[in-house]
């Protein structure tokens, strides 16, 4: 192994330029309903190297005041969907771990948020470590809010890059 690595040097090839890794496509697709009624699906598209880490983040971030005794300050919660994912590829399959979270602004807002208390958010989080099969779909979470009655189902269909 420490002479191909030499040889590679002398010629001035690159050594990761012979053995590229492989990147693969993650669509996600996240379907939300409450109560049963379909509140409609997003999907979410990254690509992520093998070995490697990706991360979508599509939120805003909400300013609200922070009191403390005599000191007011802004302060900023995000709200949307994160997705922060890795893969690993074996025997075909692909081991994929993803931290999912999906948030809003609740519904009701209580009226002590004027008095510098941060906004109530509703957020739904899960820790995904699983294998997916390449090119199929994959339910990879079901997650529901008992208080609000909204359901989160995620599921992802990976795919090897061909480029």
């Amino acid at each position: 192994m420490r002479s191909a690595a030499l040889f590679t040097l002398a010629c001035g090839l690159p050594a990761l330029a012979q053995f590229p890794a492989p990147n693969y496509r993650l669509d996600f697709t996240l379907k939300e309903s409450t109560s049963g009624l379909d509140r409609g699906a997003r999907t979410f598209t990254m690509m992520v190297a093998d070995k490697g880490r990706s991360r979508i983040d599509a939120s805003q971030r909400i300013p609200y005041e922070e009191s403390r005794s005599l000191i007011t300050k802004v302060a900023t919660r995000n709200v949307g969907v994160t997705i922060d994912c890795q893969v690993r590829e074996t025997e075909g399959k692909i081991r994929v771990r993803c931290d999912i979270e999906s948030s809003s602004l609740a519904a009701a807002q209580p009226e002590t948020r004027a008095n510098g208390l941060p906004p109530v958010v509703d957020s739904l989080r899960s820790t995904v470590d699983t294998v997916a099969p390449l090119g199929k779909p994959a339910l990879v979470a079901v997650m529901e809010d008992p208080n609000t009655k909204k359901k989160l189902e995620v599921s992802l269909v990976a795919r090897r890059d061909e480029q």
